[in-house]
């Protein structure tokens, strides 16, 4: 995935007025196979790799790892 295709998910993400403050609310948003299918530029390969992404036991010990490091999930801060 690209700068401007994540740059469009969380331009939806905001637009679609989800709250995303945390890994866990990211996890909700980006696991929404119909959500992501909506986003513009975003196809049906990608939704299923994202979907996988977010499925994975090590991808989910990562993020939890970033988060606990200090990383903001907080999708309102990129759109500054």
């Amino acid at each position: 995935m690209g700068k401007k295709t994540a740059m469009d998910i969380i331009k939806s993400i905001n637009n679609e007025k989800f709250i995303v403050k945390n890994l866990k609310d990211l996890v909700v948003v980006m696991t929404n196979a119909e959500f992501l299918r909506e986003i513009y530029g975003v196809g049906e390969k990608m939704v299923e790799e994202i979907l996988k992404f977010f499925d994975s036991k090590e991808n989910k010990i990562l993020l939890q790892r970033l988060e606990k490091s200090g990383l903001n999930f907080d999708s309102q801060k990129y759109m500054e």
